[in-house]
């Protein structure tokens, strides 16, 4: 390994906007910002408005916008959209909440009262995620200059202080444009570290592991991590990128899945579990992961199980590279001791939410396939579950015999409930599997006209045993609301308005509980990686690498060496 910082070599023309084949998880024009709600990947991709810093602060803490660089554009751009909202379109458009105080009227705006009042939304914002260190990076730099400007004009009126506010919005609308190309140089060096290691140790066949999610997704595009392995599938070197699930939120599964996939790179799955499994049975070139944040020394926070991936790659003589931009190294703390973690609701551990689909691996009692059909038509008051179109025959072969049958999931009469009874039934008091899954979709239809139609509900149940309300279902016990697309998610369940490959127009995903009641839960959702666990650090400016003889990095004199 070298023994000092190596100066970067130039970094590649890069363009100020995603190329077409990547993913857009940010769609901003002046006055209009949209994010793709996570939530509903790999399912549906359903494109939600964000109108105030209000709406920022709430897609951010729902985590229907995840990714430390995608938090802090999010939130700016949050902010910015506001802002034009209420003093540069025509005619104004007044905020439609009440959760923060009302921005300065024009009559009264003065330079240092708009000062004040985008510090007072970026301190309201960086509240809604406390880990993401870009975020706070962000906010600091955009309140300094709002700052220094109303300070030029220190008795300056409403065009003066509207000029702050421009200013604010310029500024976070070209950190956007940073960011691609910031991730783009990431690529780029990451790409090449790679390979130059993976040469020196003689690693032919270039596979890597990643783990959460780092691309497009979480990015304004490209990606950090997962931009390297772009880089290097472009070199066609890359013979397999692994993946991991990544519990509890299963980023791993449902997004970098979903990216790799979209971008035709060779892709696998595994569980958290067996990633210390693979690096014994495959000759990795490398584990590449993100941050949240990095300190000085280079202690890396990021999602919950990179630790153990470090150590894991460390024993096994896999080098472990944490890509990031330079935003997220906080200069202000020296280790990663003074790193506050997040902790999130336990829900999260103890559910999991996914597609409706058939048992085809007969895991429950072997009876006819599960299909949407099934279930729709169920009437709950006045709404109704469309059947979708395409799904076939309503006849099946449910022995195997070669000949159809009328579906065994129907209801059947009393009569004959004892005889048809199978074990699985007698577990749940004699109800069959289609009469309990029945009972879900109109409780989540109830659920629905609550949320969409103000139809009252009966009091919330405390399924968790922990004092707080069932709504706790959903991220942080906020219900999510009718998008523009008409998918709706509310409490538990998810009756969706996209299409599927398999020609159906519709997509049913329900909340699943899969851990015992009463159980305690504890759900960290960033860990603490060691510098000395971590080989190399590749930001928009180079590699950092540790001198010889050191378990850390000196990112300061890095960061100052390579302005």
């Amino acid at each position: 390994m070298p023994d000092s910082n190596p100066a970067p070599t130039p970094a590649p023309s890069t363009p100020t906007a995603p190329p077409q084949s990547t993913l857009e998880a940010i769609k901003y024009r002046p006055g209009r910002l949209e994010i793709l709600n996570q939530l509903l990947l790999p399912w549906e991709s359903v494109y939600e408005d964000v109108d105030d810093s209000v709406a920022g602060h709430a897609v951010i803490k729902t985590m229907k916008v995840r990714g430390a660089p995608a938090i802090a554009i999010v939130g700016a751009l949050s902010l910015a959209v506001e802002i034009t909202s209420c003093y540069f379109s025509s005619p104004p458009t007044p905020l439609a909440h009440t959760t923060l105080p009302a921005p300065p009227s024009l009559a009264t705006l003065t330079p240092a009262l708009a000062a004040e009042h985008v510090t007072s939304r970026l301190a309201y914002l960086k509240t809604s995620r406390p880990t993401a260190v870009n975020l706070t990076d962000a906010a600091s730099k955009l309140t300094a200059l709002v700052h220094s400007i109303a300070a030029s004009h220190p008795s300056g009126g409403s065009q003066e202080g509207l000029a702050v506010l421009k200013a604010y919005v310029d500024a976070a609308e070209k950190m956007m444009a940073d960011d691609v190309a910031d991730n783009r140089a990431i690529g780029k060096f990451g790409a090449d570290f790679v390979l130059r290691s993976a040469g020196e140790r003689k690693v032919g066949d270039v596979r890597v592991l990643t783990h959460c999610n780092t691309g497009s997704l979480a990015t304004a595009g490209w990606g950090t991590a997962l931009g390297i392995i772009r880089d290097l599938q472009a070199s066609g070197k890359l013979v397999r990128a692994y993946c991991t699930e990544t519990r509890p939120y299963n980023q791993g599964s449902r997004l970098t899945a979903y990216e790799l996939v979209h971008e035709g790179i060779p892709a696998t799955l595994i569980t958290d579990s067996m990633a210390s499994h693979l690096m014994r049975t495959q000759p990795l070139s490398a584990v590449i992961v993100g941050a949240d944040r990095v300190t000085v020394n280079g202690d890396t926070a990021n999602k919950i199980g990179t630790y153990q991936l470090a150590i894991a790659a460390k024993f096994h003589g896999v080098p472990f590279i944490v890509a990031a931009p330079s935003t997220s190294i906080d200069l202000a703390l020296p280790k990663g001791d003074g790193i506050v973690i997040e902790e999130r609701s336990g829900v999260e551990v103890v559910t999991i939410r996914g597609k409706v689909v058939d048992d085809e691996a007969a895991v429950k009692e072997p009876r006819a396939p599960l299909r949407v059909e099934d279930i729709a038509g169920r009437r709950s008051g006045s709404r109704t579950l469309a059947a979708p179109t395409g799904a076939g025959s309503s006849d099946v072969d449910a022995d195997g015999d070669g000949e159809g049958e009328a579906s065994e999931v129907e209801d059947k009469p009393d009569a004959d409930a004892d005889e048809d009874e199978t074990p699985l039934e007698a577990s749940m008091g004699g109800q069959s599997v289609m009469e309990r899954l029945g009972a879900r979709v109109d409780q989540v239809v109830e659920e629905i006209e609550a949320a969409v139609f103000g139809v009252e509900q009966d009091e919330d149940e405390d399924e968790e045993g922990d004092g707080q309300s069932g709504e706790e279902g959903d991220v942080d016990g906020v219900k999510e609301t009718p998008s523009g697309s008409g998918s709706t998610v509310v409490g538990n369940g998810h009756v969706g308005g996209g299409s599927e490959d398999d020609g159906t127009d519709e997509v049913m995903t329900c909340l699943i509980r899969i851990a015992a009641e009463g159980v305690g839960v504890w759900n960290p959702a960033f860990d603490v990686t060691p510098a000395s666990l971590v080989t190399a650090i590749v930001t928009e400016k180079g590699v950092a690498v540790k001198k010889e003889g050191s378990d850390v990095f000196d990112l300061k004199t890095f960061l100052a060496e390579h302005k």
